[in-house]
């Protein structure tokens, strides 16, 4: 969806509007890695909530995606770092960023914490058990982590012929 439909739209669960007139505070960084541990979504930088176009200096575009990109890619800052590719566009003659923000298959945190989305809002997830029912739901739905057995089959009793060693 362009920039120009999400701010028609406007704010919910999955979009979020940040004006970043001062700078990427941390609010952006926190909304990040909710979207990363909770179903995705969008971050529109340059917007404020009631979306008014602020937009950035096209000059100063390519220090922000930088400094995106270099904090998402810092495993001090994200655990486990991940990549992501700001977009540039243009609303109302102003240059805004979309940050398009998948779900993870990892649990991610933020200097050591963990944020979710509840609605509109980034949730702190502090109590272990709501950390664990966070572990096991990414478990349960990403099957990359799992561990198959062999459909029952007794795997340490089977031998692998000799001509196909060259191939393992």
């Amino acid at each position: 969806m362009t920039a120009q439909k999400l701010i028609t739209v406007g704010e919910n669960e999955n979009t979020v509007f940040r004006s970043c007139k001062d700078g990427i505070h941390t609010n952006v960084f926190e909304t990040i890695c909710a979207f990363l541990n909770t179903r995705g979504g969008t971050l529109l930088l340059g917007v404020d909530e009631s979306g008014e176009v602020y937009g950035f200096k096209e000059r100063a575009i390519p220090d922000i995606i930088q400094a995106l990109k270099m904090a998402t890619q810092n495993a001090d800052t994200f655990q486990p770092p991940f990549e992501m590719e700001p977009v540039r566009e243009i609303v109302d003659g102003k240059y805004v960023l979309v940050l398009n923000v998948p779900e993870s298959a990892n649990v991610h945190a933020l200097r050591g914490k963990v944020f979710v989305r509840r609605g509109t809002e980034n949730i702190r997830v502090e109590r272990k058990e709501e950390l664990t029912r966070l572990y096991v739901q990414k478990q349960e739905i990403y099957t990359e982590r799992k561990i198959y057995t062999a459909g029952g089959i007794h795997t340490e009793r089977m031998r692998i012929p000799d001509a196909d060693n060259r191939f393992i």
